[in-house]
């Protein structure tokens, strides 16, 4: 299982309009093959911090995710809004 986690700030005043992207791109991921889960969290005690976390089959589905068109819509809609470049990590990860 590939587990990625990814950390993102967002201007405030754009906060709405991140939800509706994420919600929309969380749903959507999720009935993507190889997708185990997807969570979309708001950084506890901040007005800007958000993280995904995203559970995946294997390499292949979550480089599929990657270079979906919904993945390159979502990098279209929140880039211009972030406030410094994204940090992501991706762990493989082997349930005992």
């Amino acid at each position: 299982m590939i587990i990625a986690i990814v950390e993102f700030e967002l201007a405030a005043e754009n906060q709405d309009k991140v939800l509706a992207v994420l919600t929309a791109d969380g749903q959507a991921a999720q009935n993507l093959k190889g997708c185990l889960g997807f969570k979309t969290l708001r950084v506890a005690g901040s007005d800007t911090g958000w993280m995904l976390v995203e559970e995946w089959q294997d390499m292949p589905a979550f480089e599929a995710y990657k270079a979906s068109a919904g993945f390159a819509r979502v990098g279209e809609a929140l880039m211009p809004l972030m406030l410094a470049p994204p940090r992501s990590r991706a762990f493989e990860a082997t349930l005992a």
